[in-house]
């Protein structure tokens, strides 16, 4: 009933303080909004498994010649055949490219990102199809060729059809059957493809070089260092393509392979930036908690009159110091569940914000962890905004206020232990407002010397072009 009746009071008092609250609370509800949003999108990022089922046991390839990576792609196919039928360390190779086509089925001619990849590819990532099925080996080489269409392309441009499987569409002239729909979170190798082709590996033949990137799956209890150690004993079995390896490589020696994570490529340009803002972000939050305890602090001061009352009227400390957490904890419900809203509403701002090419943006989400990070968030915000009042209420006096005749402010000549304290929570305030300014200052004049830098030539009188060859030849 004590819970209780502290609770009511607290609530007719906040109410009757409506700039104290609105302040605080808003103040509260920016934070709490803020760090759960960028919270979400780094867990979602950077700690979240990969959605598909052997996503932690999926390596990226990369290949050198010489130390020089190639001019374009990350792999040949004279690497992939040496590794392929000698290898211990990876269960199986895969590879894959893009390209953008022209799609004519079910409506206007469309231009789409696909992926050309082989067989091997969903084996190696453990994907599933949401209608039909993937592609077979068979696939790599039969004509008329087969596709895979992504989730949404299904909806977009075939209303959902459970019975799209064995429709013919065109891809820059050429017939392809539909096969399979692919769950919009499996999108390999980024939520921009809209769908996918067979990839054959061109044999090894003479001086001819084909490149595309490449990813293998790691036999259990391998590591990525034995997996590339494998991978470059192996290149020392590399056909020798002559002047074309010089041509594309700018060097025709040794073979090196370079083994990383999936995730990890995926994330390599996101996860510091990410990083950084989570920090700065964290850093405004400490300075909103600390903000409305100054704001606590102040009232208590002012209050002192009101506690002596009570702790005269035989409330303990323990009272009075619950009845200033009632308060806090009310603060941060509010505050608390406007923040919670506030980051829904900006994940719904995300897509349209975030780059087309920001890596696993279906992975962030309003999870349970990150409601639960923010709840947790939130009572901590409360427990320092009423435990830092309460501990300077048991410094004050609370006996001189009911003997003070009201000419001199309440509190004044006994709070010198409160004003010590504000003055500290100032300081660090200020102190975390120089670091944040100082490192947004720091941004702005790189970004603009990025902008400004000399590129070499004059941008305004070239234009740019590029050409696509078309599938059908």
């Amino acid at each position: 009933m004590t819970s209780i009746h502290d609770l009511r009071y607290a609530i007719r008092l906040l109410i009757r303080q409506p700039r104290f609250t609105m302040l605080a609370a808003l103040t509260m509800a920016l934070g709490i909004g803020a760090t759960t949003t960028l919270f979400s999108v780094t867990y979602g990022v950077l700690v979240k498994p990969l959605p598909w089922p052997n996503g932690d046991r999926v390596a990226l390839l990369k290949e050198t010649r010489g130390g020089n990576p190639p001019r374009f792609g990350s792999f040949t196919n004279t690497a992939y055949f040496a590794w392929q039928d000698h290898a211990s360390t990876i269960e199986e190779l895969a590879a894959w490219s893009q390209a953008t086509v022209t799609l004519s089925a079910a409506g206007e001619p469309e231009r789409i990102r696909i992926a050309q990849n082989t067989a091997s590819l969903f084996r190696v990532l453990g994907a599933r199809p949401l209608v039909g099925s993937l592609f077979e080996d068979k696939d790599e080489t039969e004509k008329p060729s087969v596709m895979i269409l992504s989730e949404s392309l299904w909806r977009q441009r075939f209303g959902g059809d459970p019975h799209v499987v064995g429709r013919i569409v065109r891809l820059d002239g050429a017939s392809h059957t539909i096969v399979g729909v692919m769950p919009e979170e499996l999108a390999f190798p980024d939520r921009r493809t809209r769908a996918w082709v067979p990839y054959r590996v061109h044999p090894v033949d003479g001086n001819y070089l084909s490149l595309f990137s490449a990813v293998a799956k790691l036999r259990p209890g391998t590591t990525v260092v034995q997996a590339a150690a494998e991978g470059t004993a192996r290149g020392e079995f590399v056909a020798d393509t002559g002047m074309t390896t010089t041509a594309i490589f700018g060097s025709n020696g040794p073979v090196s392979i370079s083994a990383v994570p999936l995730k990890d490529a995926i994330t390599a340009d996101v996860g510091r930036p990410l990083t950084v803002l989570l920090a700065a972000v964290l850093l405004l939050f400490i300075t909103a908690v600390a903000n409305i305890a100054g704001l606590q602090l102040a009232r208590v001061t002012g209050r002192r009159r009101e506690m002596a009352i009570r702790a005269a009227l035989g409330a303990g400390q323990a009272r009075v110091v619950g009845q200033l957490v009632a308060e806090s904890l009310l603060l941060g419900l509010v505050g608390g569940t406007a923040g919670v809203f506030l980051a829904w509403w900006l994940h719904r701002l995300l897509p349209s914000v975030l780059p087309n090419d920001f890596p696993r943006v279906d992975g962030v989400v309003l999870d349970a962890t990150v409601i639960g990070v923010a709840v947790v968030v939130s009572l901590g915000a409360c427990v320092v905004f009423s435990v830092i009042p309460a501990l300077q209420l048991r410094r004050l006096n609370l006996t001189a206020p009911l003997s003070e005749d009201g000419s001199a402010p309440v509190g004044a000549g006994s709070a010198t232990a409160v004003g010590r304290t504000r003055r500290v929570m100032m300081a660090g305030q200020v102190a975390i407002a120089c670091v944040l300014l100082v490192g947004a200052s720091l941004l702005g004049r790189s970004f603009l010397l990025l902008l400004n830098a000399d590129r070499g030539f004059n941008p305004v009188v070239f234009v740019e072009a590029a050409a696509t060859p078309s599938m059908s030849r």
